[in-house]
C-alpha cells in the first residue's frame, strides 16, 4: 500500500497580537511524530507564552505517546494550554486514555 502525497503530520503556529498562540494540527500523532509537537511546546512555553491553544479539528489519529506532549504542556505551570476541536477517534481516543478533561 502507498503511502499519501504530503507530510503525515503537521503543527502550524499562529501568532496573535493579544499573546496567545495557536497551533494547528493535522496528520498522525504518535511515536514518529510526538517529538516535533513537544518541540513547538516547549518552544513556546519557554518563550513565555502565557496560552497555547491547540486546535485538534484536523488531526486524523492519535495514541498515547502522541498525546504525552499535550499532557506534559498542560502540566506546565508557565503556561495555560487549552486543546480544541476533537472529533471522532480523536476524540474517543482521548477518553480511552483518561484525557478528556484535556479538551475543551
Amino acid at each position: 500500500m502507498d503511502r499519501p502525497e504530503g507530510p503525515i503530520f503537521d503543527a502550524v503556529v499562529r501568532y496573535s497580537d493579544d499573546g496567545v498562540v495557536l497551533v494547528r494540527l493535522s496528520g498522525e500523532l504518535d511515536c514518529a511524530t510526538a517529538p516535533r509537537l513537544r518541540d513547538v511546546l516547549e518552544t513556546e512555553s519557554a518563550a513565555g507564552t502565557a496560552r497555547i491553544i491547540v486546535d485538534i479539528r484536523a488531526l486524523t489519529f492519535i495514541d498515547p505517546s502522541g498525546a504525552r506532549p499535550l499532557v506534559e504542556i498542560s502540566r506546565d505551570q508557565r503556561t495555560s494550554m487549552t486543546v480544541r476541536g476533537a472529533t471522532g477517534r480523536v476524540a474517543r481516543a482521548f477518553e480511552l486514555l483518561g484525557l478528556a478533561d484535556l479538551l475543551s
